[in-house]
């Protein structure tokens, strides 16, 4: 079973886009009759080899995890065009080891990753001056654009500050190239982004916030960040620290641009962890290509010196190319490990296999005789209408639905559960939200065994009501 609902919902846009023969204006199987506004690339890649027969759970987190070890190569580019190849070699070894970019995995933020693997590309192309190039360049940004809304403002942000430091080195030709790019790429956005600006603007940030954070403890919260990042969060600081101390040399403007464009985006979310959180992800690849060009000068260079950067004060400086060499293989060892527990313990309450899930999403599939729509807890819900293509209102804790009109169903599925049939505002809900089916997890209401309600289908906690309401 895949780990978070992330993954099951993006299988339900697949799902709606295959029933609807493109993309529709409001989502037809979760949460029916809301807007949809998720970017739909990624969507419509995984719902080709599915309209072949894939199987849909192994299908989206095989194309996940191919976007997530695809970003290594264009690591591998700016690395070697940095340093030669061995620092592109040490970029790719890093990245392997390191758990920042694992942790998607974890929850499902496949779109993310693609995006991630796509700014990279255009940090790529940001080196390089020729008009075709730039052409390239406002095709990554339409690419990102149609993959994942928060990625679209990440590569907008590195272009601006990649465009500011050549203007700040008299550069203004390529400068101007740069920005030529983006104008092109985002207008040629304005299609899908200028109808649902409004509802992009009034998205809700999702999940705790920083104060309700700390609340749990601060332990809990630098330990969110810690499996989060880990190694990659290291980097961070560590490239922080190189900025400050050593000027950057000039062919490395694109990737302090794409270090230091998620970090500014951060600060206005500062207080919305789930964001700046998310934020930071796109921190850590350029900090990997950072860090991997200063080690291979660390163990190219003579001790006193890195290719005219003084490193007298490092300690490590000292060491022959033998220790420096050890050093590396200590942090192989130590990254490998961390990802290892990180990728293990992160999200452990999605990965116990639950075969009543299972059970019920297959009744539904099969049995499913009514047309209507199913209300559920959180991951049954987004199981049913993965699966077998059911319409469907999960209800869970609002907290994490970005759109008022979701959170507003959720509202109303609440009522659904909590009252009595024989109440008037009842039948009111279910006819208004076309129920037909009620999943309860747990102790069926004392209501369930009557004339109007029957139960169709239990396995292990889970119970599936027919809701027989003539509307």
């Amino acid at each position: 079973m895949p780990t978070g609902t992330d993954p099951l919902l993006h299988l339900v846009q697949a799902r709606e886009i295959i029933d609807n023969s493109g993309v529709p204006a409001v989502h037809t199987l979760y949460f029916p009759g809301t807007p949809w506004i998720y970017p739909p690339l990624f969507q419509i890649i995984l719902s080709m080899p599915i309209i072949f027969g894939a199987p849909p759970l192994q299908t989206v987190f095989t194309l996940g995890l191919a976007f997530d070890i695809l970003q290594a190569l264009p690591l591998f580019v700016l690395g070697r065009r940095l340093g030669g190849s061995m620092v592109g070699w040490i970029v790719a070894l890093l990245y392997a080891i390191d758990a920042s970019h694992v942790y998607p995995l974890t929850w499902g933020g496949y779109p993310n990753l693609m995006a991630s693997f796509l700014i990279a590309i255009a940090v790529v192309l940001l080196t390089e001056s020729e008009w075709m190039a730039q052409l390239e360049l406002a095709l990554m940004i339409v690419l990102i654009g149609l993959t994942h809304h928060l990625s679209l403002a990440v590569v907008v942000a590195i272009i601006c500050i990649n465009v500011a430091i050549l203007f700040h080195r008299k550069d203004s030709r390529h400068a101007l190239h740069k920005l030529l790019a983006m104008v092109l790429g985002l207008t040629v956005l304005t299609f899908w982004y200028v109808p649902r600006l409004q509802l992009y603007l009034s998205l809700i940030p999702t999940g705790p916030s920083l104060p309700g954070l700390l609340s749990q403890g601060i332990v809990r919260t630098v330990g969110l960040f810690v499996v989060t990042f880990g190694l990659g969060g290291l980097l961070v600081l560590a490239t922080l620290f190189f900025i400050l101390r050593y000027p950057p040399v000039r062919e490395a403007s694109p990737v302090l641009s794409w270090f230091l464009g998620p970090l500014l985006l951060a600060v206005p979310f500062v207080f919305t962890p789930n964001i700046s959180i998310r934020l930071l992800y796109y921190a850590t690849p350029p900090a990997l290509v950072v860090f991997a060009t200063v080690l291979t000068r660390w163990i190219r260079s003579p001790s006193t010196q890195v290719s005219n950067l003084r490193t007298r004060t490092l300690p490590w400086a000292t060491l022959s190319k033998r220790g420096k060499i050890f050093l590396l293989l200590l942090l192989v060892i130590f990254g490998a490990g961390e990802s290892l527990w990180t990728s293990e313990n992160a999200h452990d309450f999605y990965r116990n296999n639950n075969p009543d899930i299972m059970n019920i999403t297959k009744w539904s599939e099969q049995t499913h005789a009514k047309s209507g729509t199913t209300i559920a807890p959180l991951v049954p819900a987004m199981y049913i209408a993965a699966i077998s293509s059911k319409p469907v209102v999960a209800v869970g804790d609002p907290v994490w639905f970005s759109l008022m009109s979701e959170r507003e169903m959720v509202a109303d599925a609440h009522i659904i559960l909590t009252t009595p049939p024989s109440n008037q505002t009842f039948r009111d809900y279910v006819c208004r939200m076309n129920v037909t089916y009620i999943v309860f997890d747990g102790p069926v209401p004392s209501w369930v065994p009557n004339n109007v309600q029957r139960v169709e289908y239990a396995s292990g906690n889970y119970t599936i009501v027919s809701v027989n309401e003539n509307c």
